[in-house]
């Protein structure tokens, strides 16, 4: 029993995809690399990209070329976000829940291979599962 291709020849590619108006999609580490090519797809479709960034140079550089070569009216904005520091990770997300009202998808993109502080607030000071249950930032080291 052979699989049917559902895709076609080429198999998936962006082209297939439908209209994204009215969708928000969040992307970590999308001022370079995977995240910043997938960027353009969904601004292509017609949705809105907030860009989670560490580097506020390198996040400014790309949305001009992102709306250089989409228009002006791309709703493509940054917010400040450094992995290594909680602190940052907490305000970023108090930030994006204040100024968006509806996440349709959050695609983490960013390598976390920026400097490793070994801080109380540093996410590799914590297991996962402490960080998402909310313990302490003093949790010991996994």
């Amino acid at each position: 029993m052979t699989a049917k291709k559902q895709f076609g020849p080429k198999g998936w590619t962006p082209e297939q995809l439908a209209s994204l108006a009215g969708n928000t999609y969040v992307i970590t580490g999308a001022n370079v690399g995977a995240g910043f090519e997938a960027t353009p797809v969904f601004l292509s479709n017609g949705a809105k990209v907030v860009m989670m960034n560490r580097n506020a140079d390198k996040s400014t550089a790309a949305i001009v070329a992102l709306k250089q070569e989409f228009g002006s009216d791309a709703d493509v904005t940054f917010v400040r976000m450094d992995l290594a520091v909680l602190d940052s990770v907490r305000e970023a997300a108090a930030e994006v829940m204040e100024k968006v009202p509806r996440i349709d998808a959050l695609i983490l993109s960013s390598s976390g291979r920026g400097e490793k502080k070994l801080l109380p607030s540093c996410l590799s000071c914590a297991s996962p599962a402490a960080i998402a249950s909310g313990l302490p930032e003093s949790v010991p080291a996994w």
